[in-house]
């Protein structure tokens, strides 16, 4: 195959969506009206699959795929917690790869993988078939997060001779582009919080003033002030608008709306540590996992801080490895090493 062609069929893995795929479910998503109805509905057992030894994962952007990581250099795809397909990383440069990110395209019908030289293979999870872009990252660039967006692979990566994030993307057959990471400029970006998927970044001053930024864009798109204090830990909503965090004690769960500036406190927390937390889109209610280390998912209702116990999930030797929620907000998952659980709004008397 020419490298021509073999570019060719990465953009189309990236960007078009699949015909067999328009007979999935349809689940509603977590809302002010569903909450009370999110549990678990689904769980894999590792067990079955000796060679995985995490519950590292992600998820597709509608909740029909989990793909979770074998090892360092391999992939099992489940839907609907069936193992539908599996596959290796491979890369020239390397003995044996090690996937440092995967994620899904938009459509969900194709996982895509990056190694530590930025060898990034799309695999289409329906006809099983592969292709691949190469950003062939020099022995001090370190990768870290990949993500797909208009047909281009984007790329965060640390220099670790200037020990300096920067960002590239690459797309047909053009080599690929760096920029920089733009919060490095910002002296008042010192926390960043976790979790929250690229392109966005939520950074937040000692004194409390949170900034949205988007790494393609390089610049910040939304800003907001939670008083006296710094935003450690929290996730947007899949819009953008909302900011669930929690502060450094962790004494309170709070929720900051991007496009007012208003920043409300939803509940006490009284130094209990939860592992993930997620807002609504409309900023209704919101939601935690892993409750002081205890398996425990939560919700709160914005207006009124009406705590809503939802249930335990899956036994675990340790805390989850991973807990992510897809993008359309109908699907929990919550991977740990002895399986999976997947959560969705399922009525009682279904």
């Amino acid at each position: 195959m020419s490298r021509y062609t073999f570019i060719l069929c990465a953009i189309l893995f990236i960007i078009m969506p699949l015909s067999a795929q328009t007979d999935e479910p349809d689940y509603p998503p977590v809302t002010l009206d569903t909450i009370r109805d999110l549990r678990s509905v689904i769980r894999v057992e590792f067990d079955a699959y000796p060679d995985i030894v995490s519950g590292w994962f992600v998820v597709s952007p509608d909740g029909r795929y989990v793909a979770v990581r074998v090892g360092l250099d391999r992939m099992m795809i489940f839907e609907e917690g069936v193992l539908i397909d599996e596959f290796q990383a491979n890369n020239p440069r390397l003995e044996n790869a090690n996937i440092i990110d995967a994620v899904f395209n938009p459509s969900g019908d194709t996982l895509s993988v990056l190694d530590e030289r930025g060898m990034v293979t799309f695999r289409d999870v329906v006809r099983q078939a592969e292709a691949s872009m190469n950003f062939d990252l020099a022995d001090d660039i370190i990768p870290q997060a990949l993500w797909l967006r208009d047909g281009q692979a984007w790329i965060e990566a640390l220099s670790l001779s200037d020990n300096q994030p920067v960002v590239g993307h690459m797309a047909s057959e053009t080599p690929p582009t760096y920029q920089p990471y733009a919060p490095a400029d910002d002296p008042n970006a010192l926390v960043r919080i976790g979790r929250v998927l690229p392109p966005y970044v939520v950074t937040s001053s000692p004194e409390g003033e949170v900034k949205l930024w988007d790494l393609e864009m390089g610049d910040v798109i939304s800003t907001g002030d939670v008083g006296d204090m710094p935003a450690v830990f929290g996730q947007i909503s899949p819009n953008g608008q909302f900011l669930v965090w929690r502060d450094p004690m962790s004494e309170n769960v709070n929720l900051l709306n991007f496009e007012t500036g208003e920043n409300v406190v939803v509940a006490e927390l009284n130094g209990v540590y939860f592992q993930a937390f997620y807002a609504s889109d409309d900023g209704t209610v919101v939601w935690a996992v892993d409750e002081d280390f205890e398996p425990r998912v939560v919700a709160w209702i914005v207006a009124t801080g009406e705590r809503i116990d939802l249930g335990e999930f899956r036994e675990c030797s340790r805390v989850p490895d991973m807990i992510r929620m897809s993008h359309d907000m109908t699907t929990l998952v919550i991977g740990c090493d002895t399986g999976l659980d997947i959560w969705r709004v399922a009525p009682e008397s279904e």
